[in-house]
């Protein structure tokens, strides 16, 4: 591919050969440089991030939802069992 080779030379990549089982693969990440010419890479990782700790947040509200809930739950057969005992 020759855009990838052209910024490889220009410094902005770098690739690297994996030989797995098969079939050679190249593989290629940003340089310090390209990075600094290409913010769209931090913008996608910052991206990424944010949809994991949207995630966690998401999961934290729901476990606490959870946790105030039950409880109530568990005294709503008492406090039906009181009001019958009363009657």
């Amino acid at each position: 591919y020759p855009l990838l080779r052209r910024l490889e030379q220009s410094g902005l990549i770098e690739g690297a050969w994996e030989h797995p089982e098969r079939r050679s693969r190249r593989y290629y990440s940003l340089t310090p440089a390209g990075r600094k010419e290409y913010p769209v890479e931090k913008m996608m990782r910052d991206a990424k991030i944010m949809q994991l700790y949207e995630g966690t947040s998401q999961i934290q509200r729901l476990v606490i939802a959870r946790e105030t809930l039950l409880p109530r739950k568990a005294e709503a057969p008492a406090e039906a069992a009181e009001a019958s005992a009363t009657a």
